[in-house]
């Protein structure tokens, strides 16, 4: 069989194709047959190379129909996959492969199609002792809070738009049913803004800024904005064109978009709502998953970054941060060191203080120990705690936060 030369195979993902779909999967979901396609030279070659691609997406992609549509392993483990692919391990997984006799050639190269079934069971189970992980329906605890925006323009009025265009409302529901069957937790965006419509800030320039702090409020990791536009030709033929981008809530990173477009006769809403579900488009969906999972992913292992500052009121004359605890330490080195305690991998520093001011920045976790979500309202919670335990009885921290930043003031 064809090995993959170790040195290419950080480009994985550029090698191995990503229309694997489902073909069948046994009621005891021991085992799962997948029909997928590859290319090489060779049609022995290419027909490797379906196989591995088949596992590539059940893997790190998600095949619609199997694990809720969701990778089995969203984060690729380089030595797993040298094992697997390089090393022609995945053959182990392997119960059947049936080659179609489907090849075209394409750029010089041979594409091949395959059906092949997969042990599911005992690659959950390995992938399990791979990682430490839960893997499957059951893991993925750390998928992102999501919610689906429909987009709105600044002039536009938020509760007309959403009660009221239907192309759009149908749009934003059948995105929010695409993330929600792939098992993460959806917020409802109507309900939200219909708690805040008597706020006159939604109506005026600045409503995405409003917009924006209601989301972080909330507690949604990532803002998914929809676009969606219908065009009805001859023959009541209607041309839809939808556009995905998913932003990070609190540094409004884009970490994945995607374009989905089609025709059909019919409704326009009907259109949209078959676009995003279509066989079609199912390779753009899984690519599009799979680009979110790696950025999200890449920010929660980096944490949140916060800025805080904290001051001594102007009243308070009988304290300073250089002034000396009970137990001997100044109080800016103790709280310098609980940051680095609690930031991610030590990122906390001082990067302006004097007695009375402390300009600090740091990463907090996205999650604690527990898995639970930490961010600024789990760092707020415990600098509140500390600031009591350092300051005991004599003074009092109140703390304000906006978005990523937090001010403490000291009376």
């Amino acid at each position: 069989m064809a090995v993959l030369p170790l040195a290419i195979l950080a480009q994985t993902a550029s090698l191995f194709m990503t229309d694997a779909s489902l073909v069948s999967l046994s009621q005891d979901k021991k085992t799962v047959t997948l029909r997928c396609s590859g290319m090489a030279e060779k049609k022995k070659d290419a027909v490797i190379m379906a196989q591995k691609s088949a596992l590539y997406n059940l893997l790190h992609l998600g095949v619609d129909g199997v694990n809720g549509g969701k990778p089995l392993s969203p984060v690729e483990n380089r030595d797993y996959d040298r094992r697997m692919f390089s090393e022609n391990r995945y053959t182990s997984f392997m119960a059947n492969s049936v080659d179609l006799d489907n090849y075209t050639k394409m750029g010089g190269k041979v594409k091949a199609e395959v059906e092949i079934t997969f042990y599911l069971q005992s690659l959950l189970r390995d992938l399990g002792k791979a990682t430490g992980e839960q893997v499957g329906p059951a893991g993925n605890k750390h998928l992102p809070s999501i919610t689906i925006v429909p987009f709105i323009a600044q002039n536009e009025n938020q509760i007309e738009i959403l009660e009221g265009n239907s192309i759009r409302r149908s749009a934003s529901a059948s995105v929010t049913s695409m993330f929600s069957k792939r098992g993460y937790l959806t917020k409802d965006y109507l309900a939200m803004i219909r708690n805040m419509q008597n706020n006159d800030i939604l109506h005026s320039g600045t409503q995405s800024d409003a917009v924006t702090k209601m989301l972080q409020n909330a507690g949604t990791d990532v803002k998914v904005e929809v676009r969606s536009q219908c065009t009805r030709g001859a023959m009541n033929l209607v041309s839809a064109i939808v556009e995905i981008k998913a932003v990070e809530t609190f540094t409004s990173t884009t970490l994945a978009s995607v374009k989905l477009a089609g025709q059909s006769r019919g409704d326009s809403t009907l259109v949209v709502e078959m676009i995003l579900e279509s066989n079609s488009n199912a390779q753009k969906r899984n690519l599009f998953f799979q680009e979110l999972n790696k950025a999200f992913n890449a920010i929660a292992a980096q944490g949140v970054e916060v800025s805080l500052s904290m001051a001594i009121d102007e009243n308070v004359d009988d304290f300073s941060f250089e002034d000396e605890l009970p137990d001997g330490r100044v109080f800016k080195e103790a709280i310098e060191e609980w940051l680095q305690k609690v930031a991610v991998n030590e990122n906390a520093r001082i990067d302006m203080s004097n007695d009375k001011y402390l300009g600090i920045t740091i990463r907090v976790p996205f999650y604690d120990e527990n898995g639970k979500p930490y961010k600024v309202s789990g760092f707020r919670s415990a600098l509140r705690k500390k600031m009591k335990e350092l300051l005991g009885d004599d003074h009092v921290a109140k703390i304000d936060a906006m978005g990523q930043k937090l001010s403490v003031n000291v009376k």
